[in-house]
């Protein structure tokens, strides 16, 4: 979904979750407690506008940002390379309100430090547009009890994703299906033993289709072995069985390798708009040999 348009800028869809009291006044050694039959979760809000850093929001030359831009009336003009140098105080999203200006909406709690990342990795200049979930603390970034304190105030959301939503990137790395395989002790698969971490060339594409929760992601090479590098969202979990499938009638049977292409948020998610095989990236094991001694121009034994 792109959020372009600056008339979704300011959505906020809240959800909460509810549950049902089981056991009433149970006594406490400090008081009364109510027996629920689930965990309660905070109530969520979904925010889509403008990255910002916390820094440039609070200066005294406010609206006007380090860079020159104006955060109150042209955030999209406020630089990425800005942002960097600006990132130890901290990020927001600046939303559009009704009167044409942004605002602050919320000051971030916690994944600053994947944002930080984004942003030195980006190939963007300014506009990072984004789509951010979590759930408002009641509580202000920078509250103190000091009656006299006048550092401002931010309205706090914990458990923030952040959904970078005007670029698209394209990783290529080895299929990994999530539940059988990577998530299982030693990233070892039920299925076909393959050691996904190690030789996920072995892994097998039939194993990939097995059991009920097929989720999916894609790994990169972390220097020694295989890390997962992001995950699939449902969109790309449907793709992969559309495109494994035909493969299987084909008697391809292992090292397969993808390329998703999508936008991706800090939880390590790939929305994946494409995915496809890729045949220039192949892993094989053999005895190395020179050719001097070989007739043939093989440079690779299979064993």
């Amino acid at each position: 979904d792109d959020d372009d348009d600056d008339d979704d800028d300011a959505a906020e869809s809240p959800s909460s979750s509810s549950s049902t009291v089981t056991t009433a006044d149970v006594r406490a050694e400090d008081g009364v407690l109510h027996i629920i039959d689930g965990v309660l979760l905070p109530a969520t809000v979904t925010v889509s506008g403008l990255l910002v850093d916390l820094h440039c929001w609070s200066l005294d030359t406010f609206p006007i940002a380090v860079d020159g831009s104006n955060l109150a009336l042209e955030p999209e003009t406020h630089t990425v390379e800005c942002m960097r140098d600006s990132c130890d105080g901290g990020f927001g999203v600046l939303a559009l309100q009704g009167d044409g200006t942004y605002d602050l909406a919320y000051a971030f709690a916690d994944g600053n430090d994947a944002i930080e990342a984004f942003l030195q990795s980006t190939t963007l200049v300014d506009d990072v547009r984004i789509q951010v979930r979590g759930y408002p603390t009641n509580r202000l970034i920078g509250e103190s009890d000091d009656q006299e304190d006048d550092t401002q105030k931010f309205n706090e959301l914990a458990a923030v994703n952040v959904r970078f939503t005007r670029e698209t990137i394209s990783h290529t790395g080895f299929l990994v299906d999530l539940a059988d395989c990577w998530e299982r002790d030693g990233h070892v698969c039920a299925s076909d033993g393959a050691d996904v971490a190690a030789s996920p060339q072995d892994h097998a594409i039939a194993a990939c289709l097995v059991g009920d929760d097929c989720r999916y992601g894609i790994l990169r090479d972390a220097g020694c072995g295989y890390d997962l590098a992001f995950r699939f969202d449902d969109r790309g979990n449907a793709l992969v069985a559309a495109l494994l499938s035909p493969l299987l009638q084909q008697h391809k049977v292992t090292n397969f390798v993808v390329t998703a292409t999508g936008e991706r948020d800090t939880f390590g998610t790939i929305y994946v708009d494409s995915l496809k095989e890729d045949t220039r990236f192949q892993a094989h094991e053999g005895y190395l040999v020179d050719l001097w001694c070989l007739p043939s121009a093989v440079s690779v034994l299979s064993k």
